[in-house]
């Protein structure tokens, strides 16, 4: 199941689980079933895993308060979009110049006798 945790954020809500595997309705109803306590009109639900496609369905069924979905993936472009906990770090990335080779190093094994150094 997971860790769950009910934020009263007015107006929306937010349900947050920490479970990597799938989310059902059932925390979608819970989240639903709370926001007329916190006089939301509508609320979110973050989980670090998947939506059931059942989650899915139910998340803008018509007469409800709507509930914004955020899987991990999701999470994770947010967090990386927004410089939220992550660092950007540069890199070096080094590719083999192979037109280099083609016309550098065939002409030197020709002149110097390369080969004889290969084991």
């Amino acid at each position: 199941m997971g860790f769950h945790l009910l934020l009263p954020v007015y107006p929306p809500s937010v349900l947050l689980s920490n479970s990597e595997s799938t989310c059902d309705t059932l925390y979608l109803d819970q989240l639903r079933g709370a926001l007329p306590y916190y006089k939301a009109l509508r609320g979110t639900l973050i989980t670090l895993g998947t939506f059931s496609q059942g989650c899915i369905s139910a998340a803008l069924f018509v007469g409800a308060a709507p509930i914004g979905l955020i899987d991990g993936e999701k999470l994770l472009d947010l967090l990386i979009k927004y410089e939220i906990g992550v660092k950007n770090r540069p890199i070096s990335l080094y590719e083999i110049d192979e037109e280099y080779f083609r016309t550098t190093v065939e002409p030197l094994e020709e002149e110097y006798s390369l080969q004889e150094d290969l084991v």
